[in-house]
């Protein structure tokens, strides 16, 4: 009479013109019609009316029948006459008997005819609840299946932008991890540096040990040789020069030792930046990190 909705159809509405939701106005039409077919049947249920030749029946005799039934029993002797009375009395008691079952037939009749218009009635007046709950029922289906229909529109955008978030962070994530991976490889090459200078620094550092030590030696050969400056002032000649030239030596190491503490330093704050800048990036990945959870 109706069609039923399909609840398959109404999960995978996606819009307004689903065929679905175009069905709905229709099928609240069709039940609109239904509902008045209904309530014009039992209508015309009420307007039966029971024939009165139905209801009543007339045992009697037409009068003429009468008039001549009295003449022939006039005519008659009594003991015709009173068979025949005996006879009317029992048919009549009969017909009496007859009248009071059919009286007893039309009130329960009449019970029956206002037991079903009660019937009828309530039966209309549930069928037009149960309609009116039904429309009531679609009408609130259709604005709750628009409102899913929105808030599934909004759903669908939301996941695009955050699509489309998740896409720009993966990008930015890949960008810092192969800036990441460059600062990995300067800071390697920036230890190994530092490792080198730190090696030559000490090779220096022993060799200016060394010297230190030589001169002391020296130093001390100078101060005992003192005694014998008269006899030996060509070899202490000889000695002072060599002394000098070690003290140029001397000094020329350690102007190197210092140029390479210096050079020491600056790679050791070039480092040390790398560190920082390596440290805010890796802070700054763990930022978006969180952000994108």
């Amino acid at each position: 009479m109706f069609p039923a909705p399909n609840s398959d159809q109404h999960t995978s509405t996606q819009e307004d013109d689903d065929p679905i939701v175009q069905n709905i106005p229709r099928t609240i039409t069709q039940l609109e019609q239904y509902v008045a077919q209904v309530h014009t049947r039992l209508c015309h249920l009420n307007d039966i009316i029971i024939p009165q030749s139905e209801l009543t029946t007339d045992f009697a005799l037409p009068r003429a029948d009468i008039e001549a039934e009295r003449n022939r029993l006039r005519s008659n002797d009594p003991s015709v006459i009173r068979q025949l009375a005996e006879s009317y009395l029992m048919r009549y008691k009969e017909l009496e008997r007859r009248n009071k079952q059919q009286a007893h037939r039309l009130d329960a009749l009449e019970t029956r005819v206002t037991t079903a218009e009660t019937v009828c009635s309530e039966q209309m007046r549930l069928n037009k609840e149960m309609a009116d709950e039904a429309i009531r029922t679609l009408r609130q289906f259709v604005d709750a299946e628009r409102r899913r229909t929105s808030n599934l529109k909004s759903a669908n955008a939301r996941v695009d932008s955050l699509t489309l978030d998740l896409s720009r962070s993966r990008s930015q994530c890949e960008q810092h991890e192969q800036t990441i991976a460059r600062l990995g490889e300067q800071i390697t090459s920036l230890n190994q540096g530092s490792n080198s200078l730190n090696q030559h620094l000490n090779k220096l550092q022993s060799d200016k040990n060394n010297l230190a030590l030589e001169r002391d030696r020296l130093l001390h050969d100078r101060e005992t040789l003192s005694a014998q400056l008269t006899e030996r002032d060509g070899i202490i000649e000889s000695l002072r020069e060599r002394e000098r030239q070690m003290a140029a030596d001397l000094r020329e190491r350690d102007a190197l030792i210092e140029s390479l503490e210096e050079d020491r330093d600056q790679r050791d704050q070039e480092l040390d930046k790398t560190r920082r800048e390596f440290n805010n990036l890796l802070k700054e990945k763990d930022r978006d990190m969180e952000k994108l959870l």
